[in-house]
């Protein structure tokens, strides 16, 4: 069950968009899934706008431990990034990567 687990993570995060970013955020919430978390935490985060013009959005609105954990997300990122006086971390790489691999895809 483990391995099915993560083998679903690993689809829904190679397959975020920002139609889906927030259903598949509640879920890796509720479910504790970090693997899908991250991912979907920066997508919002880098997106936020756009997310919020979405269906899914009412979903994280209305949910107040998926809000919570957005904001305390936003919050350790902006501290991590004071501290370190970057905004280059590697969780955004990994996020410019991945969107660039989705387009190298879609060509």
């Amino acid at each position: 069950l483990p391995r099915l687990q993560s083998l679903a993570e690993k689809q829904m995060q190679e397959t975020l968009t920002i139609d889906n970013v927030a259903q598949r955020l509640v879920l890796a919430v509720r479910h504790s899934s970090k693997l899908l978390e991250g991912p979907c935490m920066s997508m919002v985060r880098n997106n936020i706008s756009e997310v919020m013009k979405t269906d899914g959005w009412k979903l994280i609105a209305n949910d107040s431990t998926v809000m919570a954990a957005l904001v305390c997300h936003n919050q350790t990122l902006l501290k991590n990034n004071h501290n370190s006086g970057s905004s280059d971390n590697e969780e955004e790489k990994e996020e410019s990567k991945s969107r660039a691999s989705k387009k190298q895809r879609l060509t």
